[in-house]
């Protein structure tokens, strides 16, 4: 019987990390197994205003690794966030 409800695993981008967490050297990768569709990597500072958009694209099917380039950063806590259509996650990352 479908319901019209998706799970958690539905509305998540599968795989999604980054690493390492803290950064300490200004660099970190992102990670994601991607639908074969557009996709936008953000990261946001702790009042939601974007500070770095590496990944604005369509990105095919399969495991992606992307990496970032913080070290213009202040030190201090981020969002992480990675959204492919319907399918959203976010991490919290520190750079020290």
């Amino acid at each position: 019987v479908v319901n019209g409800t998706a799970t958690a695993a539905d509305s998540n981008v599968a795989g999604f990390r980054v690493f390492p967490n803290p950064i300490r050297e200004g660099r970190a990768t992102v990670e994601f197994e991607a639908g074969g569709g557009h996709v936008q990597v953000l990261v946001f500072d702790t009042t939601g205003r974007e500070v770095l958009r590496p990944l604005d694209r369509v990105v095919p099917r399969g495991k992606q690794q992307l990496a970032l380039d913080l070290s213009h950063l202040a030190a201090g806590a981020y969002y992480c966030h990675v959204q492919e259509g319907s399918r959203v996650s976010t991490r919290l990352v520190a750079v020290e």
